[in-house]
């Protein structure tokens, strides 16, 4: 019968659950509705009903703990800092406070625990009988009862404390990471876009490595790594703009002020774009073309936003003898804009070369004319033929009247004899192997006329002992 006038007090406990709690958190009478519980419990320690009920009560009592808990750190929280990162400094200590409020409570809950336990390990841990040694000395709890109660509540805060402890720490260490991001934010974007810009640039380089090794054809593998490199930077110069503009759209109207004044500064940079752009519309020099630039004379290899590169050519007091030195020459494009621009390679790729030298008096001429005309068209021939062909085909936007002439023989009277002017077409670079196959078979066939001879610097005296020979007369 006391068995069940226990349970039924349990079950009317349990069943009206306002009167136990308020809405500060947990009150005396809910501190008494678990001692009377646990006295049940510890008379019938194996009833299962009692045990889900005291469970029961336990989780009701851990829930009003949380509600005072939680409603006392969030009514000593500010509002919400601001995303520009002003406000802060003043959350990161006012949930400073919270955290060390929190970390108070929960040593001294713990505290108290340990005391609970310890009180309980003293009198309730042997097989002493129930309050033999009650009112001997100082105690938190009048009996085991009441003990397990009180252990039971102060667990149940301690759960709660470290749960909630738990967030606010996270919510604290989001903060700091929040205020060191608002500190060094900006440096760490410039050094992402610099790794971007340093990735982009080396894969750039490392596929334009592989493109150039399994392209065999100069031209294509030029033309290909050329479209490819142009290709990469455009996107990626887009996609920063782009970038750049959507998260920061007031930065057109900076840009415009910044742009005026790299203008100023960076003039000398600004005029190599102008002439790069020169050079592509009004098409100065392509790939391949031999140019003079004022100071600059080279064969053309790489044309670039700033920068012109060539293969260096010395030039001779001859404008025909123009041979590479071996040396890399890098123009900026704004010489296009200040010096006269000579392309050689304009009509053709063939220039007008000229050689010379002296028959003597007594040489028959017209046998020499001859020979000389039949050794230019042989040796010069067909780069007259293809000359033309070239010059067709280039000088159709342009006016010009007069087209390649063929290889010619010029005659003068000198003074030691008959001089003799060859001009003929040869390919740009080429003139002195050309002049010296021309000399090989001049020098073979006048070695085999008895009357062509080649006169030289010589002194000769006549007298009448040695009467001056007649002149040759080839109509005789």
């Amino acid at each position: 019968m006391q068995r069940l006038m226990i349970i039924a007090g349990a079950v009317a406990a349990l069943a009206f659950p306002s009167w136990g709690y308020a809405q500060e958190g947990v009150t005396a009478y809910d501190e008494s509705q678990l001692t009377s519980l646990y006295r049940s419990l510890l008379k019938y320690p194996q009833d299962e009903y009692i045990q889900k009920r005291i469970a029961d009560e336990r989780a009701r009592v851990r829930a009003a703990i949380e509600k005072e808990i939680r409603k006392t750190a969030d009514t000593s929280k500010e509002p919400p800092a601001p995303q520009d990162g002003q406000g802060l400094p003043s959350a990161i200590e006012q949930q400073r406070t919270v955290v060390s409020g929190l970390e108070e409570r929960l040593k001294e809950r713990k505290v108290n625990r340990d005391l609970l336990l310890a009180e309980q390990q003293k009198y309730y841990g042997t097989s002493q009988p129930l309050g033999e040694e009650e009112g001997e000395e100082f105690r938190l709890a009048k009996s085991h009862e009441d003990l397990l109660a009180k252990l039971a509540i102060d667990e149940e805060r301690i759960g709660v404390l470290e749960s909630v402890l738990s967030l606010e720490e996270q919510r604290f260490s989001k903060l700091n990471r929040d205020q060191w991001l608002a500190q060094f934010g900006h440096i760490i974007r410039i050094l992402t876009w610099i790794g971007i810009l340093v990735a982009v640039v080396a894969a750039e380089r490392m596929i334009r490595s592989i493109l150039s090794h399994r392209i065999v054809l100069q031209e294509k593998r030029y033309i290909v790594t050329k479209l490819f490199t142009t290709a990469v930077y455009t996107v990626l110069t887009v996609w920063v703009l782009t970038t750049v503009v959507a998260e920061h759209p007031g930065i057109l109207t900076s840009l415009a002020i910044v742009g005026a004044g790299l203008a100023v500064a960076l003039q000398d940079v600004v005029k190599d774009v102008v002439g790069w752009i020169m050079i592509l519309q009004k098409r100065l020099f392509t790939l391949g073309d031999r140019v003079s630039v004022g100071p600059y004379t080279g064969d053309i290899v790489d044309i670039t936003l700033l920068r012109t590169t060539m293969l260096e050519v010395h030039s001779s007091p001859e404008a025909a003898v123009q041979e590479r030195t071996g040396r890399t020459l890098t123009m900026p494009n704004a010489a296009v804009l200040t010096y006269d621009v000579v392309n050689f390679n304009r009509t053709s790729d063939y220039v007008k070369a000229e050689m010379g030298f002296t028959l003597t008096l007594e040489s028959d001429w017209h046998k020499a004319e001859t020979i000389l005309g039949e050794i230019l068209d042989r040796v010069t021939g067909e780069y007259t033929r293809a000359a033309r062909k070239q010059y067709d085909v280039r000088t159709r936007t342009l006016f010009v009247r007069q087209e390649p002439s063929g290889p010619e023989i010029y005659m003068d009277i000198a003074g030691d004899g008959i001089a003799v002017r060859l001009r003929f077409t040869i390919p740009i670079g080429m003139r002195r192997a050309v002049i010296t196959q021309i000399t090989q078979e001049t020098l073979h066939a006048f070695a085999k006329e008895e009357h062509v001879s080649l006169a030289y610097r010589t002194s000769m005296v006549y007298n009448a002992e040695h009467p001056a020979p007649p002149l040759f007369d080839p109509r005789a």
